[in-house]
């Protein structure tokens, strides 16, 4: 967060800063503990795959589905799974399984400390002041960041990446800014670890959610049109060489294992035809405001259409899901229409949706009260998010935040057309909290002159 170390020289005003920093962080350890002590079922529940295809690799040495080598889902996350495993395995005890969920919870609830340990630096380094702790609180704190830290899926090491991204970012453009004062800068091996550590990023990222990809390529641009402005060549080379670094050797691994260089995964072309069928087409016009779609009958008729098609591969897979899906928006672009609206609805839907079984049985985050406390919580971000941004957008620091802000506009373009829910939003959530503190200090104009004397 860039303040000196506490000690007897250090004024009273930054020690009391330091110890909010530190009790904050201890906040979003114990939130996200108690949520993974009761919701410990969700580490349990592989919903999405990525603990098979960990196992496929400890026990196979190779990602696989269906005995096959696959690219179905980004490989971070089982990389990580797959040490978790292995470690868990290798532990002095009788339960492995218990001590995988253990490691896990234990795993996302570090992530989920360190990204709020960023997100008040960021802020910090954005002129927020005092307010980044409340940046910081709003993240700590987030009911959907503290429920997916109990869940076996890539929100948690996701947000904490889109920070990390977000963070490196705002730290290369310093380099820029020295360069544009006409500062020699070549010497320093800084700004040469910066931009290193920038591509990394940028890589890693890109491999735990593919959706990160398009914002990774617009800020590569950004990047390019600075390096012809400034004169930057290196350096951006620098970027682009580490990212290449990361990405190609899965590229490489897909082009031997399945026949195609693929940087993301083979899974676009379902979750687009997810969004995009006619049974959801009907749903959204038919369907009940704030109920979850059904798509067990949608499941079973894809399940068919492979078998009639003689599908044997994850490319044809791919291939046969997106042309089904590109068929039915071209034949039905009002339903499309009409089906984006509820795909944007869902990802910035205040409150968690009502599943089928929510009437009889409601899980946690369904009950009405439950769901009136987070709506409330989300309406009253969003509100000051939405005043921030209108600051921000004439603030001195307009660079670092066009950087974040593109990445809630990027998720928001893609999840508009590809299959959409709360939790996709969730990398988003940090930029948010940013603008939210942004807009509290906009609203509170002599706490926010305290905040810059501190």
């Amino acid at each position: 967060m860039n303040l000196p170390q506490p000690s007897s020289g250090v004024p009273a005003s930054r020690r009391r800063l330091i110890v909010a920093l530190a009790a904050i962080a201890l906040l979003a350890i114990a939130v996200r503990g108690v949520a993974v002590w009761f919701l410990a079922d969700g580490l349990t529940h592989d919903t999405d795959g990525y603990r098979a295809v960990a196992q496929s690799l400890i026990e196979q040495g190779d990602m696989l589905r269906d005995g096959r080598p696959t690219a179905w889902r980004p490989p971070l996350y089982p990389l990580l799974l797959a040490k978790l495993l292995w470690i868990a395995e290798h532990l002095p005890t009788e339960d492995a399984d218990q001590a995988f969920v253990f490691l896990v919870g234990l795993t996302q609830v570090v992530c989920g400390a360190l990204t709020v340990l960023l997100v008040a630096r960021l802020g910090w380094r954005l002129g927020l002041g005092r307010w980044s702790l409340l940046a910081a609180a709003l993240v700590a704190c987030d009911p959907l960041l503290v429920h997916q830290s109990a869940q076996l899926m890539t929100e948690t090491l996701a947000t904490l990446l889109a920070v990390v991204v977000w963070s490196v970012f705002d730290a290369f453009l310093d380099v820029s800014r020295v360069a544009q004062r006409g500062e020699f800068i070549a010497p320093s091996p800084r700004p040469r670890l910066q931009a290193v550590s920038l591509g990394l990023a940028f890589g890693l990222a890109t491999l735990c959610r593919p959706t990160f990809l398009p914002w990774v390529a617009l800020l590569l641009l950004w990047l390019a049109w600075l390096a012809v402005r400034q004169r930057l060549f290196a350096h951006v080379a620098a970027v682009t060489a580490a990212f290449a670094l990361v990405v190609v050797p899965w590229a490489i691994r897909n082009w031997i294992e399945i026949g195609r260089p693929i940087v993301t995964t083979t899974h676009g072309g379902y979750t687009l035809l997810l969004a995009n069928n006619e049974r959801f087409y009907d749903w959204t016009r038919d369907g009940a405001w704030g109920t979850v779609w059904d798509s067990r009958e949608f499941v079973d008729d894809w399940l068919a259409r492979k078998q009639a098609a003689g599908i044997e591969n994850e490319l044809d897979e791919d291939r046969l899901a997106r042309q089904l899906a590109l068929e039915t928006m071209r034949a039905d672009p009002a339903g499309f229409a009409r089906a984006t609206g509820v795909r944007l609805g869902r990802f910035w839907n205040f409150s968690p949706h009502i599943t089928a079984h929510a009437a009889g049985h409601p899980a946690p985050l369904e009950r009405a009260s439950t769901r009136w406390l987070i709506a409330s919580w989300y309406l009253a971000e969003f509100a000051l998010a939405l005043w921030g941004l209108a600051g921000a957008a004439r603030g001195p620091n307009r660079a670092t935040w066009l950087a974040g802000v593109l990445l809630v506009v990027v998720l928001s373009v893609v999840h508009g057309v590809y299959w959409s829910d709360l939790r996709m939003r969730a990398p988003a959530m940090p930029v948010v909290a940013l603008l939210a503190a942004a807009g509290a200090r906009r609203l509170l104009p002599r706490g926010a002159a305290a905040s810059e004397r501190a």
